[in-house]
């Protein structure tokens, strides 16, 4: 709420969620975006959890632990203050009833490492994670995103792209990597090579794996939970149980075995990296 301005994010007892945005005196009767949604729950006694993160001007507006949709926030991106609300169309509620809520929380998010462009040299003779070091020594929640410009085309050579978070100093870590084959990869490490597991994969239409071609990968994640974005595209849920504690991040031009060409790059762009923590 910033001068009287401000944006809406309601739920109802229809099961619909609204976007409403204020700029004048009044909220125009049409919202900005409104939709049925399944994962609200509407029976008596039940309880909803409504999470949205925001960063500039897009918000991800996430229910019951499930993404939902983008919001469009374009039209206000000042700073202002948050306010609950129990009712907010005309005839809600019931005279000496209450809306009760738990945990009300708010994180800000920080800017802590980007944009920045550059360059992962592929060497996979050496055995090693062909990767771009950040040194940013602890982050635990936040967003990364990265667009990663394909270093050629598949018929040349695998290639894999994308990023290593939450890693420590005894080669602790979480891999979110996208695949020359269009398959995307969500492994932890807890150590060794030999402790690694492969958590999540499936192939994607929405990588693009041409010579000419990139990918966008936006990566928001909050203690036990993150949330896959490919070029704009939410892919999937991902479990980060497994590893919760602060750490580096760095980039990745090769990561599995017989991906990358010797001498060849991977190059990327708008590397960037906001802070929850």
């Amino acid at each position: 709420i910033n001068a009287g301005k401000f944006h809406v994010v309601a739920i109802g007892s229809s099961g619909r969620w609204y976007h409403y945005l204020r700029t004048a005196d009044k909220i125009d009767n049409d919202p900005l975006q409104e939709e049925y949604s399944g994962e609200i729950s509407i029976s008596s006694g039940s309880s909803n959890h409504i999470r949205i993160v925001i960063n500039g001007d897009q918000g991800w507006l996430f229910i019951n632990g499930t993404f939902v949709e983008v919001l469009d926030l374009s039209g206000l991106t000042s700073t202002g203050n948050v306010s609950a609300i129990g009712s907010f169309f005309q005839d809600d509620g019931v005279a000496g009833k209450f809306t009760r809520f738990e945990d009300f929380t708010i994180r800000k998010l920080t800017s802590t490492y980007g944009p920045r462009d550059g360059a992962i040299k592929h060497k996979p003779e050496d055995g090693f994670i062909d990767t771009y070091r950040t040194y940013l020594s602890s982050l635990t929640d936040g967003i990364i995103e990265v667009t990663f410009l394909n270093p050629y085309a598949p018929d040349q050579g695998n290639w894999s792209s994308g990023f290593i978070f939450r890693a420590g100093y005894s080669n602790e870590f979480h891999l979110l990597a996208i695949h020359s084959s269009g398959s995307w990869h969500h492994n932890l490490r807890a150590g060794d090579v030999e402790t690694e597991q492969d958590l999540k994969q499936s192939y994607s239409n929405y990588i693009a794996t041409g010579a000419d071609e990139s990918n966008h990968i936006r990566m928001i994640f909050l203690n036990d939970e993150g949330w896959l974005f490919i070029n704009g595209t939410y892919i999937d849920k991902l479990d980060l149980s497994g590893l919760i504690r602060a750490g580096s991040v760095s980039a990745i031009g090769g990561y599995f075995y017989d991906d990358g060409i010797p001498d060849e790059f991977t190059r990327f762009e708008d590397f960037t990296i906001w802070s929850a923590d």
